[in-house]
């Protein structure tokens, strides 16, 4: 079609993050039980969109994993999204 404008974008996500708290701790019944994750994450994805009908409707994903890094692929985090949009 002559005038249909088609735009894509694909990007890179990366990040880390560090817990300041000392973890968490509470009393069931006089018993102490506590929880102290790993501190310190990184994380790594891509996301991107497809774009088209100057706009009007849009494909977009994202993916992307976390993982502690003291124990590198001991604990880690899977998140994916995706999804249709339409403008009106």
């Amino acid at each position: 079609m002559s005038g249909d404008t088609r735009r894509s974008h694909v990007y890179g996500v990366a990040s880390l993050t560090y817990e300041w708290l000392d973890g968490t701790r509470v009393d069931v019944t006089g018993t102490g039980i506590a929880n102290r994750d790993e501190r310190l994450w990184a994380e790594a994805g891509v996301g991107g969109s497809y774009s088209w009908n100057d706009g009007r409707f849009t494909l977009y994903t994202e993916a992307s994993a976390d993982t502690a890094v003291n124990d590198f692929g001991d604990s880690y985090g899977l998140k994916g999204t995706a999804g249709f949009r339409i403008r009106f």
